[in-house]
């Protein structure tokens, strides 16, 4: 049986399966109490990798210091039960064992009430440091594959003291492998096989990278240039997208549509799975494969979940993907290949002239529902984050649509009299008023300038592809018609063009999605939706059609807007870009070689 080493931060887990039903008020207080119908105690952190460690069949020394209190007994019983080596771990006097309490609603087996953690924030003492290395020292001599859990997240507190870390440091020169997981500090080792998730690795960069950069791009420019020696790497997971990891190439490793009952564990299980796969002497993408196997199997279970080597044998392969244009986050490679039809959104995935219409519609919005009245700060933040959230949420709909909601949120305000709310229309020529100016001011400059980078080049190779081009836009459909002459873009989409109407029950981009699948019921699936806005991706998602989120910086014309990436990604688009400046490689992925070969450019 291999032998490891998991050392770290280890907390005691207590769930509580409660009931909200069959309970009497409180005679004191009236409150209705949670009545206990069973407590579970399980180790967590390190404690939780090594459990791991042992349902694969190792033998685990685990090292950690805990309170010499009920809870640390409470710790030391769950260990027993799952075989793991606990003669090294350190009993302090001046240290309470720290704990995370779970309430899982036995109803729905949710967690679904705050967590209640009991966590010491004194440092290590200088004793207990001590005791803790001269154990590990004693283990180090016979023992070469090593865990460190680094997981507290108080500056003080954690077992990864100063000490310890250096100690770790210089097990490089001693040949052992070393497998480490940071909350916080996963920049801070020289050395290891170094498995941090998403946010922690983007923690490494500025806050002027991380505003230029969703996350998923920081991995995917970086990633490839680290170290990716067999026990010299950085393997990041990324939730529901898998894991990247270099293996001569940058990959991503993930599953399609996962059942997720508790992503609790999942980390901890994948790292456990890969050490163990090494430990076992299988080589890396074989690790990498099986952590990922591990991961899923933990997710469909509720709390940490069990995974054992058979489990993981049984289980399917996840899919691999080669990250091929680093600046393009594509969430589902199964891309129509052979292409008919593509919509485009217009404003923000075209169209750079109504750049700025978002806060000139909050303003508006704000002015409108407070009824210029002075109010609270506190308020008036509240209103404007409502504002922020609905324009984002509605952004690709009809301004008419948008305006009905603003009158919903002046209603339920109050600011306004009832008698001196405007109709819908009115507060859309006030606002439209607005940002026509800007657009005729712009319109007397170049019009290159207004334009999305990459976007002619693409759709003007699209067009000679003879694929048929639709625009559907929530602006008034004269106006959208005016602004893609005026950008040149007008004679690649014909009389394709579509937008507002003023009956705007007439028009909207789903009843043109609607039309066209039923129209092309046996070619809809090499229809693409390509926009900016998340209306008409949950459109495409709802159909069942391919969908590009364009996170375009608007100001810029180029590059990312955070903010938008991430409201695309959740809105379920299949492939998101900044902007069309890569619109080769993107002709390279919706089309065939052989049609590659007959496009230009």
């Amino acid at each position: 049986m291999n032998k490891v080493i998991v050392i770290g931060d280890l907390f005691l887990d207590h769930y509580i399966y409660y009931s909200d039903k069959n309970s009497l008020p409180s005679l004191e207080t009236g409150i209705f109490p949670l009545i206990s119908e069973n407590e579970i105690y399980s180790p967590g952190a390190a404690g939780n990798i090594a459990r791991n460690m042992s349902l694969l069949k190792n033998e685990v020394f685990l090292l950690s210091i805990i309170g010499n209190d009920g809870n640390g007994f409470e710790l030391l019983e769950a260990l027993k039960k799952i075989n793991v080596n606990t003669s090294f771990l350190v009993n302090s006097e001046v240290r309470s064992t720290p704990v995370y309490t779970k309430f899982i609603n036995n109803s729905t087996k949710k967690e679904d009430l705050p967590r209640y953690d009991r966590l010491p924030r004194e440092t290590i003492s200088e004793e207990d440091e001590k005791k803790l290395l001269e154990n590990l020292r004693k283990l180090i001599e016979e023992i070469d594959f090593i865990i460190v859990e680094d997981q507290y997240e108080y500056e003080n507190g954690g077992v990864i003291t100063r000490g310890v870390k250096e100690f770790i440091d210089e097990l490089e020169k001693k040949d052992k492998k070393i497998f480490i997981d940071s909350r916080k500090n996963i920049s801070g080792y020289n050395y290891g096989v170094k498995k941090p998730n998403i946010i922690e690795y983007s923690e490494k960069f500025s806050d002027e990278e991380k505003g230029e950069f969703p996350s998923e791009i920081l991995v995917q420019k970086h990633l490839v240039y680290e170290n990716h020696k067999e026990y010299d790497r950085t393997i990041v997971t990324a939730n529901a997208d898998g894991c990247y990891f270099v293996n001569h190439e940058l990959k991503r490793y993930f599953y399609e549509n996962e059942e997720v009952v508790d992503v609790c564990g999942a980390g901890d299980v994948f790292i456990s799975v890969y050490c163990s796969d090494k430990m076992n002497g299988f080589d890396d993408e074989k690790a990498v494969i099986d952590a990922m196997k591990g991961a899923s199997l933990c997710i469909k279970q509720l709390g940490t979940g069990v995974v054992t080597k058979e489990m993981v044998g049984k289980k399917e392969k996840p899919r691999i993907q080669l990250i091929e244009n680093k600046n393009i986050f594509i969430k589902n490679p199964n891309n129509p290949r052979k292409l008919s039809l593509i919509i485009f959104d217009f404003d923000g995935t075209i169209s750079l002239l109504r750049e700025g219409w978002q806060p000139i519609m909050s303003k508006l919005m704000f002015e409108k529902i407070t009824g210029e009245k002075n109010i609270s700060h506190k308020l008036s933040g509240k209103i404007k984050n409502e504002i922020k959230e609905f324009i984002s949420e509605t952004t690709g709909i009809q301004t008419i649509l948008q305006m009905e909601g603003l009158i919903d949120l002046i209603k339920r305000y109050g600011f306004v009299k009832t008698e001196n709310i405007k109709s819908v229309q009115e507060y859309k020529n006030e606002y439209t008023e607005i940002l026509k100016t800007n657009v005729d001011k712009r319109k007397k400059e170049n019009y290159r300038k207004y334009l999305v980078s990459g976007i002619t080049e693409f759709i003007s190779v699209l067009h000679e592809k003879n694929i048929t081009l639709y625009m559907a836009s929530g602006t008034d459909k004269k106006d959208v018609i005016d602004e893609a002459e005026f950008l040149n873009v007008k004679k690649y989409f014909g009389g394709n063009i579509f937008g507002a109407l003023e009956s705007y029950g007439d028009f909207s981009k789903k009843k043109l999605v609607k039309r066209l699948t039923e129209e092309n019921i046996n070619k809809f699936k090499n229809m693409i939706i390509i926009g900016d806005g998340p209306v008409e991706i949950k459109v495409g998602r709802e159909y069942g059609i391919y969908t590009i989120g364009v996170a375009s910086n608007e100001i810029k014309g180029e590059g990312w807007n955070v903010d938008k990436y991430y409201k695309l990604k959740e809105s379920g688009a299949d492939m998101l870009i900044s902007d069309f400046s890569n619109y080769k490689y993107l002709l390279k992925k919706l089309f065939s070689q052989e049609e590659i070969s007959c496009l230009k450019g």
